[in-house]
């Protein structure tokens, strides 16, 4: 008994309202996922990942209190913080983990942070509690865990990694 295939036509016509969901679907996910960063956060992250902190992300009043292995300070204002940032993100870097938890008036960022230094394998983890006005950066408290390098790395193992 022959097989019967079924018609191009028929079987397009049942797709097409099915394909044509995904499509959208795939066409919204494409746009949020490609999409250039949108909020304050989102460009501070990004000037993480690239290493350039621009001042403009901060409010005329921002704020950075800052704890660090064995020592705790604070900048003012938008130059201050940028300075002072441009020493933590001194080039390009992976975040290997990113969570973003919203508050009132801000976010809690936590992240891994990987990048070469020297030539040599570096980590970071910090949380910082960003509060936000008018799209810029009112305050950033920030918890770091100190510069990983290759030595405390190999000591950690897998854990450096953990996210």
């Amino acid at each position: 008994m022959p097989v019967r295939q079924p018609s191009r036509p028929r079987l397009a016509t049942c797709l097409h309202p099915a394909a044509g969901g995904l499509q959208r679907l795939i066409a919204i996910l494409r746009r949020v996922t490609s999409a250039t960063p949108n909020t304050v956060i989102d460009r501070f992250l990004d000037g993480v990942r690239t290493g350039r902190i621009y001042p403009d992300l901060y409010a005329d009043d921002a704020r950075l209190d800052a704890t660090v292995p064995g020592w705790r300070f604070q900048a003012q204002g938008p130059a201050q913080i940028a300075g002072e940032y441009g020493t933590w993100f001194c080039g390009p870097s992976e975040l290997e983990t990113v969570e973003r938890l919203p508050v009132d008036g801000g976010e809690v960022v936590r992240y891994l942070g990987t990048f070469d230094l020297a030539g040599e394998p570096h980590a970071v983890h910090h949380v910082h509690l960003i509060k936000v006005c008018d799209d810029r950066i009112t305050s950033d408290t920030v918890f770091c865990g100190g510069r990983w390098g290759p030595e405390v790395l190999a000591e950690m193992g897998p854990a450096a990694h953990a996210g």
